[in-house]
């Protein structure tokens, strides 16, 4: 009997489950007299991790504010899960929205690395000892293995501009670098049209 037990539950599990991604919101907060408007997308990059068939997993939060005088354009806050072989984030990356590239700066870039550890344990029964001699009951061995990772985090502004770009367009595009590899996130299809949904929400909205 083969038995594996998780001694490290692994928090990109349980945040790809959470019922709020993809899911406009919209409160108001009556110290900054301003309505937050707030998305969370979960996205798999185009490409594959280094010397893994495992994609990366992107957690990109998007926020704006629209105040009772201003509006504030979109503030994204972004999570990329890597492989424990990637180099540090870079600094600077590229948005393409439609056939228009842009540079991205990014800032309070940082760089994790997270140990992962797992236990599996074996029960087998008979046998000899090590002096020859039959082994009454059972037997069980245990291993523990350990895996690690790289989590990268930081921020970047979507412009005024650029918001209304994404609204017109039907390709919208981030390029992040690990080093020299390229993550990239392309919204398509139904991810797009909740980005622009995002883009078009107002208070008043909270109830559609």
């Amino acid at each position: 009997m083969f038995k594996k037990v998780i001694l490290f539950i692994i928090f990109i599990s349980s945040i790809v489950s959470c019922s709020s991604f993809g899911e406009v919101v919209i409160f108001r907060d009556n110290f900054k007299k301003a309505h937050i408007v707030n998305l969370k997308m979960s996205q798999d990059s185009y490409e594959e991790q280094p010397e893994s068939w495992r994609q990366y997993k992107v957690i990109l939060d998007f926020t704006r504010e629209i105040g009772d005088t201003k509006v504030v354009p979109t503030i994204v806050r972004f999570t990329i899960f890597g492989s424990g072989l990637n180099n540090s984030l870079e600094r600077t990356g590229f948005i393409k929205i439609g056939t228009k590239s842009t540079d991205l700066v990014f800032g309070n870039v940082g760089t994790q690395s997270v140990t992962t550890y797992s236990s599996s344990s074996s029960t087998s029964s008979g046998g000899l000892d090590n002096f020859g001699k039959p082994i009454v009951g059972q037997k069980t061995s245990v291993s523990v293995s350990s895996k690690v990772h790289k989590e990268f985090s930081g921020t970047f502004l979507i412009s005024s501009e650029q918001e209304q770009e994404i609204l017109k367009t039907n390709s919208f595009v981030i390029r992040f670098y690990a080093g020299a590899w390229p993550i990239t996130i392309a919204f398509t299809d139904y991810d797009l049209d909740t980005v622009k949904y995002y883009l078009k929400a107002k208070p008043g909205m909270e109830s559609d």
